[in-house]
């Protein structure tokens, strides 16, 4: 089942020369038998472009200005005539069989809307990190997400590199908004999509998502700009959202400041804690944010009732705790690498323990 489906993975690049090769060959190795692979370089004045001429007949080549991630992954659905889309990112790689595995699954499900999957962490050198994106013990998301991602557009998204669209649903959605998605057009995508369709989660690896230093989903350390940068992006997004979910008679949060979305109010939370004169949401209030953020955890469908009870008092802690102890907690939450080895696996433990609730989770 499946074969007849064609796969086109489009690899978005901009200055990744050093590792775009190992993200086209990753393409290239697919065992699906019937796959195109489209590569859109976004102005890089890298040594990208050479790399990318050393593969020619063998891709569908994109050269562009750079105008941000938006514009590279409308330029390369504008070349897809596949059913199934992945948008590869160029520093990252996907498994040999991760294309044959969700196309099976899409020949299974007509009017599927995505597939996703794990992918392991890996660092510059493609060296294992030990660990997953979205972590092994978080439980993703399959069946009709609507009701949930109606309030809240965070369901444990595995990164862009891991998800696999139906090309009927981008139609519906592209093309992107360019001028709020310079980055992160998974951010718009992965609710949308939700909203259009079933989703089905694999809980095998599907590829490697590489932490080199200068990741703008995952950096390295703790850093507010990137926080706010990320604030800024959500907020105006919101109304491009809404739209898709107001034609999808999906109901939608009319603020950005509505959101149920944990990762979002942890976001919030840490910039209006840390350094509140540069907060980029006019009329956002600690408090607010807090109170509301441990709200959301206790309801996450994707951990157990210990690791809920243990985000809901993160939120509440922070409300209160002197600021260098607040940056600490932030960086913990952010970037589990500064935990420490006993007290991530202590995590990892109390968040599998029963749930009690799953909202909008229905297994596949």
């Amino acid at each position: 089942m499946g074969v007849s489906l064609l796969v086109s993975i489009v690899v978005n690049n901009h200055n990744y020369g050093r590792y775009l090769a190992q993200a086209i060959d990753s393409a290239l190795a697919q065992t699906h038998p019937k796959c195109e692979v489209i590569v859109v370089d976004d102005g890089s004045t890298d040594e990208s472009r050479d790399v990318i001429e050393r593969y020619g007949d063998e891709v569908t080549i994109v050269l562009k200005e750079n105008g941000g991630q938006g514009s590279a992954c409308n330029a390369g659905f504008d070349r897809c005539t596949g059913d199934v889309v992945i948008f590869l990112d160029s520093d990252d790689m996907l498994e040999p069989t991760i294309a044959a595995s969700m196309v099976e699954v899409f020949a299974e499900r007509p009017g599927l809307a995505k597939v996703q999957c794990r992918l392991a962490l890996v660092d510059a050198e493609s060296r294992p990190l030990g660990d997953t994106a979205p972590p092994a013990h978080v439980r993703m998301p399959s069946g009709d997400l609507r009701r949930y991602v109606g309030r809240s557009n965070f369901t444990w998204w595995t990164p862009s590199s891991g998800q696999a669209f139906s090309a009927a649903a981008l139609r519906r959605l592209f093309p992107v908004p360019e001028a709020v998605l310079q980055y992160g057009v998974d951010t718009y995508l992965q609710p949308t999509a939700a909203m259009l369709g079933e989703v089905v989660s694999l809980d095998s690896i599907g590829g490697s998502y590489r932490r080199h230093g200068s990741n703008y989903t995952l950096p390295s350390d703790l850093d507010l700009d990137n926080i706010r940068s990320h604030l800024v992006r959500a907020r105006d997004v919101h109304r491009f959202i809404k739209d898709v979910a107001v034609a999808a008679d999906v109901p939608y949060p009319e603020t950005a400041l509505a959101l149920e979305d944990v990762i979002f109010l942890s976001q919030r939370v840490v910039s209006l804690k840390l350094d509140p004169d540069r907060h980029p949401l006019d009329g956002d209030r600690l408090s607010r944010a807090a109170l509301q953020g441990a709200r959301s955890a206790w309801t996450r469908p994707d951990i157990g009732a210990m690791g809920r009870a243990l985000h809901a008092c993160w939120f509440v802690a922070m409300l209160v705790a002197p600021k260098r102890l607040a940056a600490a907690m932030a960086t913990r939450l952010f970037y589990p690498s500064a935990r420490g080895p006993l007290a991530a696996a202590t995590i990892r433990l109390l968040s599998t323990l029963p749930l009690r609730h799953r909202p909008g989770r229905r297994a596949c």
